[in-house]
């Protein structure tokens, strides 16, 4: 059972002792102060534990674990099995969020009927900057939207990073698969759980990103993993073709470009897609996905 209105906070880190502080820093700053911190080790091969030990000593929620090297899905997997909180989230390793963001994010999730609840995941704010104070992405029209994240990035544009508070029976229902000792792309997961769910949307500023993680297939190398991905998007998401067209077009190029570079044969690419019309357009795209696979993989 749960703790209610507890946060359980995860952290998956590998060789990060030298930013690791703003996680910590953060959390010593929280205005809330019901949560845990589970703090996954991967495998790290710097201070990390010792640092973590020393933080320890003034700091009774930190719950530390390590294990051998085995990627971030399976560390937040690992995270999940020891949760407390009623609800949950993910800082990385090398992120901040505001003072004031576990007391907004509760604040906001108890606006929500108490009846209606149970057809949300979670609360959702928005990311900034820590250099600029730039807030990432577009106004939210009222300051607050309830839809599916499917209907987030589709139908409103949302296409940037985010940050909120989960509930932890529906985290636990979406952890990351764990295939081929390999990276499942967790976008796929949160598709299905976008079927059943909603979240609140809040156009508040909580959480400072110091990196870009976007799957575009333009960005500079290729993410093998990303062939699930794009088979996802063709199998399970046409009925939003209409909003973002470019984003399929992306993602019928990107089968093939994929493909290429996990050494399958045109035909086992082409296999897992369920319809024969969208087998013909992948195949149409195959040319394409074979010059970038040649372009990116040099």
């Amino acid at each position: 059972m749960y703790q209610e209105n507890k946060i359980s906070i995860i952290t998956a880190t590998y060789n990060r002792a030298d930013k690791l502080h703003r996680v910590f820093d953060s959390l010593q700053n929280q205005t809330y102060r019901q949560f845990e911190w589970i703090l996954i080790d991967d495998g790290s091969t710097d201070n990390t534990r010792e640092l973590v030990e020393s933080w320890k000593e003034k700091a009774d929620y930190i719950r530390y674990f390590y294990q051998e090297n085995q990627g971030k899905h399976v560390a937040v997997n690992r995270g999940l099995d020891y949760i407390t909180g009623e609800y949950m989230t993910i800082i990385d390793s090398d992120d901040e969020v505001k003072a004031e963001a576990f007391e907004i994010l509760i604040n906001e999730w108890h606006k929500i009927p108490p009846k209606e609840r149970s057809r949300f995941k979670s609360v959702t704010a928005k990311c900034y900057d820590p250099a600029s104070k730039e807030i990432i992405g577009e106004p939210i029209k009222g300051g607050v939207l309830d839809c599916s994240s499917l209907d987030a990035r589709y139908k409103y544009n949302m296409n940037y990073e985010r940050w909120g508070l989960t509930r932890t029976e529906v985290a636990i229902q979406y952890r990351s698969k764990e295939i081929e000792g390999r990276f499942y792309p967790e976008t796929i997961l949160q598709d299905e759980c976008a079927r059943k769910y909603l979240e609140r949307y809040i156009d508040i500023p909580l959480r400072g990103y110091y990196k870009d993680a976007g799957n575009a297939i333009t960005k500079t190398g290729i993410n093998k993993e990303n062939y699930y991905l794009w088979v996802h998007n063709i199998n399970d998401n046409m009925d939003y073709f209409r909003y973002a067209p470019k984003e399929f077009i992306k993602s019928f190029i990107g089968i093939s470009m994929t493909g290429f570079c996990r050494k399958m044969k045109v035909r086992e690419m082409i296999a897992p897609v369920n319809n024969m019309g969208r087998k013909i357009v992948t195949l149409l795209f195959v040319p394409c996905g074979y010059i970038l696979y040649k372009i990116k993989d040099r």
